[in-house]
């Protein structure tokens, strides 16, 4: 129930947003590439959400999370395209992307690019239910990801 009551919030204040008809728009619409969202809309959709949800929506994302807490990227990111443990860093966030849809080798751009409604809803309610902020959430999954034992190439 909450879930769906989340949804549907997620839509409207996607459609508010981008000025589009709530029909318009899907679970499985990419808000980037098939909505037309550009950078200065997820702004306004992050703030906007947090709003209407009452909830705190992060500042940083988990990729910058990540080099605060590591000092730098090396392990997520090579030439531009994500690793094995910064995909799978990113599957473990609170956007909740699964294999298909974040991999090793995929650049930043794309996995931005490729967003989804759904990963929008999968976020703030991961926030609702975890009870924190945004950032404490992704913090302490990303502080997570980093204890658990991983192989580094060498």
């Amino acid at each position: 129930m909450l879930n769906n009551q989340i949804s549907c919030q997620v839509i409207d204040t996607i459609a508010d947003v981008l000025e589009m008809e709530v029909d318009e728009i899907d679970t499985e619409s990419k808000v980037v590439d098939e909505l037309g969202a550009d950078s200065l809309d997820i702004v306004d959709l992050s703030f906007s959400l947090g709003k209407s949800l009452g909830i705190k929506m992060p500042q940083k994302s988990v990729i910058m999370h990540a080099e605060e807490i590591m000092g730098d990227l090396s392990e997520v990111i090579v030439d531009g395209k994500l690793t094995d443990f910064g995909a799978n860093l990113l599957r473990q966030g609170p956007n909740r992307y699964n294999s298909t849809e974040v991999y090793s080798g995929q650049s930043l751009g794309a996995v931005f690019s490729d967003t989804k409604v759904k990963h929008w809803i999968n976020l703030c309610v991961s926030i609702i239910e975890s009870g924190l902020s945004g950032d404490d959430l992704i913090r302490g999954l990303v502080e997570q990801a980093l204890s658990t034992p991983r192989l580094v190439a060498s």
